[in-house]
């Protein structure tokens, strides 16, 4: 899993969306031109215990996501989303701080089959990037989040588009790490003839048989087969791992997998996978 070097891009973020002026009961209103540290001493002063990060799970659409979430709610918002196949823990430490100064709301969900939500089968719940991204876009109503700046990485690029794209009124900002919305951004699908490319367009049964074993014979984190380095924290992989292991979960996964060719599909450029 990559280092997210996202402090200083939020920090910026909460000076520059559009609710730079958002009042406090007691304080009259926190400008977003005061000085930072004053800000967060007010803010903390105010609300001491919105700044740490809670969880849970919100039901969806008969399905329990679960979220990670913290920060003042009166503050600008930063939703959060994740790639594949990890969850909204890859968040966890940034969110941490950008809880702790008070000066951002920040929201982190997991994906229908991911981390810590329910797994429906994939015969009830279709995991296209469409679908998804209903049920995200009807998480953040069920949360009352009406505006909002998004932060995505990896599959959180063509769920994240997909809200723009639906309600573009409500996203303030974005920040984009790896995330992939065009046929260039596949370095292994730029050859029409090879692997990926074939898949996407006969789904390959002995392929997905191949992920489905290996996801399923992943060896929990341990001393013996660590191979990530020091800087990345075991739990991460850890969840990755018993969560993608659930019955169902590697179906939906590759259905979704399939379904990224209509993210290619839909940009207008004639560059189709």
């Amino acid at each position: 899993m990559k280092k997210i070097g996202l402090l200083i891009l939020a920090a910026a973020l909460a000076t520059n969306i559009n609710a730079q002026v958002y009042k406090r009961a007691s304080d009259g209103h926190v400008s977003a031109q005061d000085d930072s540290s004053q800000s967060r001493e007010k803010l903390k002063a105010i609300q001491p215990n919105l700044t740490a990060l809670h969880y849970g799970w919100q039901s969806v659409d008969g399905i329990n996501l679960f979220y990670r979430e913290g920060g003042p709610v009166e503050a600008p918002t930063l939703v959060f989303l994740h790639g594949s196949p990890t969850s909204s823990i890859m968040y966890q430490s940034v969110m941490e701080q950008l809880a702790a100064t008070g000066l951002l709301h920040v929201i982190a969900m997991d994906y229908p089959s991911y981390g810590y939500s329910d797994a429906p089968n994939h015969e009830e719940y279709p995991y296209t990037f469409d679908h998804v991204a209903e049920t995200v876009a009807h998480f953040l109503a069920a949360r009352n989040i009406k505006r909002y700046a998004l932060y995505m990485q990896d599959y959180g690029a063509p769920i994240g588009f997909r809200l723009m794209q639906a309600a573009p009124d409500q996203v303030s900002a974005i920040i984009v790490q790896n995330g992939v919305i065009h046929l260039d951004g596949f370095p292994f699908a730029q050859d029409p003839n090879g692997k990926l490319r074939s898949y996407w367009r006969n789904r390959d049964l002995t392929s997905d048989k191949q992920f489905a074993d290996e996801a399923a014979h992943t060896p929990f984190p341990g001393a013996s087969n660590w191979t990530l380095g020091p800087d990345v924290n075991p739990d991460n992989e850890l969840l990755t791992t018993i969560s993608q292991q659930r019955p169902g979960v590697v179906d939906a996964h590759l259905d979704l997998w399939f379904d990224s060719v209509q993210t290619c599909r839909a940009i207008p450029s004639g560059r189709h996978c």
